[in-house]
This record gives C-alpha cells, sequence and structure tokens, in this order.
C-alpha cells in the first residue's frame, strides 16, 4: 500500500482496533471486516490487512472474541470458522453468509461497524488536495447507504466508476461527521486546517487580482488625463482653458505619479479627491471632443 494520506490513517485505524471497549462494539467492528474484507476458504476466512502492525492488533481484537485467528508473514489473519465463529456470526446478524443487517446493541455500535466499512472499502483524499471521502461497497452500496442513512446524519451520495457504484461525501462537514463517528476526530482538525489555508490563500488571490486591477486601471487613468492635456496644448485650446481646470492640469504635469487625494493637497485652494477626479475627467471630456 502506497503511503498516502488515506492509508496512513487506516493503518492508524488498524492498529487501534485491539483497544475497542465494549464487546458488542467489538462484534459491530469485526463483522464489518468480515462481510467487506473477509475472503471465504470454505474453513476459514482470510483477511489481508496493510502491515504487521495493523494485523498483530486485528488478530488479538478476534482472540478477544473467543475467535480462533493467527496471523501470516504476508499480513494476513487466517480465521477459524468454527462452533465459535458461527456463535459470533449468530450474535453480530451477519449470519454464515456475511450479509445480514448487522445488530447494533449500543449507541456506539454503529460507529465501531462504519469504521470496518471505511477500512475495508474507503478511501480519504489528501486534504490539501481536495475534499473526497468514498466506499468501494460493491454489490452493497445501497443497503450501506440506507443502512448509514438509518444509524447517522449522513447524506452519501451514489456515482459510478467503470460501471461499478460507490458512495461518497464532498462536503466538508458532513466527512468531518463521518471522520468523528469512525473515531478519527483528529483528522477533522487537518481538514479544517487544510480549508483554512485554502481560504486564506484564495483571499490573498483575490487581494492580489484587485490590487493589480487597480494599479492596471490608475495608470490607464494617468496616462489618459495626460495624453488629454497634451492633445489640449497641440489643438490650441489649453491657453483657453478656465483657470480651475488649467490649475489642475499645471499639477498633473508637474506632478505625473500624485493619487488624486496628494494632487488635491497641492492646489491652492486645496480640492477633495472627488474635485481632483471630476476636473481632470472635464480635461479629458474637452480633449475628446
Amino acid at each position: 500500500m502506497t503511503d498516502s494520506f488515506s492509508s496512513r490513517l487506516k493503518s492508524e485505524l488498524w492498529q487501534k482496533s485491539d483497544a475497542i471497549q465494549r464487546d458488542c462494539c467489538k462484534r459491530s467492528f469485526l463483522s464489518a471486516v468480515f462481510a467487506f474484507r473477509a475472503a471465504d476458504l470454505a474453513q476459514t476466512l482470510e483477511i489481508p490487512l496493510p502491515d504487521a502492525n495493523a494485523a498483530g492488533a486485528f488478530c488479538t481484537l478476534c482472540r478477544r472474541k473467543s475467535l480462533s485467528a493467527k496471523t501470516q508473514n504476508d499480513h494476513r489473519v487466517i480465521v477459524k470458522k468454527d462452533e465459535a465463529f458461527s456463535r459470533f456470526v449468530r450474535a453480530s446478524g451477519i449470519g454464515e453468509e456475511l450479509s445480514g443487517d448487522p445488530v447494533f446493541l449500543c449507541g456506539d455500535c454503529f460507529g465501531h461497524y462504519l469504521r470496518g466499512v471505511f477500512l475495508c472499502c474507503g478511501t480519504l483524499a489528501d486534504p490539501e488536495k481536495s475534499h473526497h471521502l468514498s466506499l468501494f461497497t460493491k454489490a452493497r452500496t445501497a443497503h450501506i447507504r440506507a443502512l448509514i442513512a438509518e444509524h447517522g446524519d449522513l447524506d452519501l451520495k451514489i456515482s459510478t466508476r467503470r460501471n461499478v457504484p460507490y458512495l461518497y461525501l464532498k462536503s466538508l462537514s458532513q466527512i468531518e461527521d463521518f471522520l468523528t463517528l469512525i473515531g478519527a476526530g483528529h483528522v477533522t482538525m487537518e481538514l479544517l486546517n487544510s480549508d483554512l489555508e485554502h481560504s486564506m490563500r484564495a483571499l490573498v488571490n483575490r487581494q492580489n487580482n484587485f490590487d493589480t486591477a487597480n494599479l492596471s486601471r490608475t495608470l490607464e487613468w494617468n496616462r489618459k488625463a495626460l495624453d488629454s492635456i497634451e492633445r489640449l496644448k497641440a489643438t490650441g485650446r489649453y491657453d483657453a482653458l478656465p483657470p480651475a481646470l488649467k490649475a489642475v492640469a499645471r499639477a498633473k504635469v508637474r506632478y505625473p505619479n500624485d493619487t488624486l487625494q496628494k494632487l488635491g493637497t497641492r492646489l491652492k485652494p486645496r480640492l477633495s479627491k472627488s474635485g481632483v477626479y471630476h476636473r481632470l475627467k472635464k480635461l479629458i471630456d474637452l480633449a475628446r471632443e
């Protein structure tokens, strides 16, 4: 498994599986893994896991539920389908075929079951790149969506990839709720931080774009005002300008890079920014006539 954000999170959750406290929650978690990860080999179930730590933790959890389990060198856990296993699947609700409706005995059971589903079928995009959580539950997609809608306030959407349906979440708040539900609430802080960084970068980009556009407009205005004054001089109309307009024109030619407000302070009497703007606009309009 590649060392992606999703695989690191899942490896962490696998290793924490043996820390589940209540027996009913342990059964809910194991029943999800058996239903969505196990390969049925007639007398045994084979559960491939991402690494030795995950395999060891999962094997320990199985044994705590009196299941005969052992780890293999290639990170697989082999569970024997004996009488203890039969009692387990009947109590969990999934049955010998591993496809029944799970039984949840406490308020935390569903979260642990959903954690097992995510570990077996889920992916979570790196929050630095996008907000996207997917569950590839294959033939049980509609069933799992209905189960999640019944027990959790989550609205997973259905889409298809290569003609195979899957569930997904793209809403940041829904992804945070999902992760909190499966016991990965610490990851929501990473999502929030990432979202904040994206928002700040977008804000900075918008501000930079605004500043650039504003500067372009200012430079264009300066060029147009100076060109208009030169045109009035070239056509012999400059000397006939009213004294107020001529004073603004002289100041603009002498201090071409001044802001409107700064230019207004150089005039006697002083003019407001609006006053300077309207007189320069009058010069531009006269030059255009």
